[in-house]
């Protein structure tokens, strides 16, 4: 952890987008997905790789931020992490529909393709769509791509994140912390849905899921605090691992003590990405790049496809791995094309000037900042 260019951010990130590749190829392969229900949770590998990721994001945000990113340079590096291949993959996705689908073309373009691109650009105030018209009827899994849906809790964490900047430099810290703490609050509110009590009412959220904000904000601000703790000092990971196991003691079975557990996970993979384990000298990062994300969108619709067309003819394991090349094939093309060149824009974005920063761990990769 001395050199912080030498990460594996990147491989953990991409480790994790194929965990959740997996998962969903055995569920529509109609089997049991890797790691169900383990430890009595309701995660599975996909579950636990979606815990990763935000844990990843709020380490590394916070990381960016503690080292002078200021609002423009946070909101525009955001933005162009998560629209560009987005948007991208919305539309490839239309046009292969209209390939696919088993309506007439007149009939396909309706108000759900429009639902389906609006619905997920801006997830805040449109109800998403996952399935196209007509397309994958035949399958078990109808749905056309169903990892959209977590994106808008990742910006959610991103619009919580703002209210950093509502204080001046040297009082950030304490603004993280004050947000975990409300994060570990929310935590044990007991509401799960769309739906809040609210005295003698109840708060409708129609578009946003409450108790799946309250669950990834908690990890996203767990992640936050203990880039704050760990700073550039290794050995204090340990005092942080058994801080969650004293409280997973203590509180096994209550909200907390799956805090700790699930906390406890996704910062593994936060860990795990502040090592040189898996930089193998940089030749992933040079040679190939981030393709997570891009194989996170794609991924769902190209195993559906290969399960429901070739499985049959090469069984299981051949034709997960068809899927997981194939996936990663568009993931780069994604990457080479879409997000590097876009997240190369953000040099044109200045940000404040450089202040020592205690404990600076990481010097993220383009994809993280």
């Amino acid at each position: 952890m001395t050199d912080s260019r030498r990460n594996s951010f990147d491989a953990v990130r991409l480790v994790a987008a194929l965990m959740v590749l997996i998962t969903h190829f055995y569920g529509m392969s109609g089997r049991q997905a890797p790691l169900e229900g383990l430890w009595g949770t309701d995660e599975d590998l996909g579950g636990f790789a979606v815990l990763v990721f935000f844990g990843l994001s709020g380490y590394l945000i916070t990381d960016s931020i503690l080292r002078g990113a200021n609002l423009r340079f946070y909101g525009t590096s955001r933005l162009l992490r998560i629209y560009p291949a987005l948007l991208v993959c919305l539309i490839v996705g239309i046009l292969a529909g209209a390939l696919m689908t088993e309506m007439s073309l007149a009939q396909y373009l309706s108000a759900q393709v429009a639902q389906f691109f609006f619905g997920n650009v801006f997830p805040f105030f449109w109800q998403e769509e996952r399935s196209l018209p007509g397309v994958f009827l035949s399958f078990p899994w109808q749905t056309f791509n169903g990892p959209l849906w977590t994106i808008k809790y990742e910006l959610a964490c991103y619009a919580v994140t703002l209210g950093v900047f509502l204080f001046p430099r040297p009082k950030r810290r304490l603004a993280f912390g004050a947000l975990f703490v409300i994060a570990a609050g929310m935590w044990w509110v007991p509401f799960q849905s769309w739906r809040i009590p609210w005295g003698n009412a109840v708060l409708m959220f129609e578009y946003f899921n409450m108790g799946f904000f309250r669950y990834y904000l908690a990890i996203f601000m767990l992640a936050a605090v203990v880039r704050i703790i760990v700073g550039n000092v290794a050995y204090r990971w340990f005092g942080v691992f058994f801080a969650c196991g004293v409280v997973l003691a203590f509180f096994q079975g209550l909200p907390l003590g799956d805090l700790a557990l699930l906390g406890g996970i996704a910062l593994a993979g936060v860990c795990l990405g502040c090592s040189s384990l898996l930089y193998f000298g940089g030749m992933y990062r040079k040679n190939v790049g981030d393709l997570s994300y891009a194989t996170y969108l794609y991924g769902w619709p190209v195993s559906n496809l290969c399960v429901n067309t070739l499985s049959p003819h090469f069984g299981f394991w051949p034709t997960m791995m068809i899927a997981a090349v194939s996936t990663l094939t568009m993931a780069w093309v994604s990457w080479k094309l879409i997000e590097r060149p876009m997240l190369n824009l953000k040099r044109l974005v200045p940000r404040d000037p450089p202040r020592a920063v205690s404990g600076t761990v990481v010097q993220p990769t383009t994809s993280s900042s």
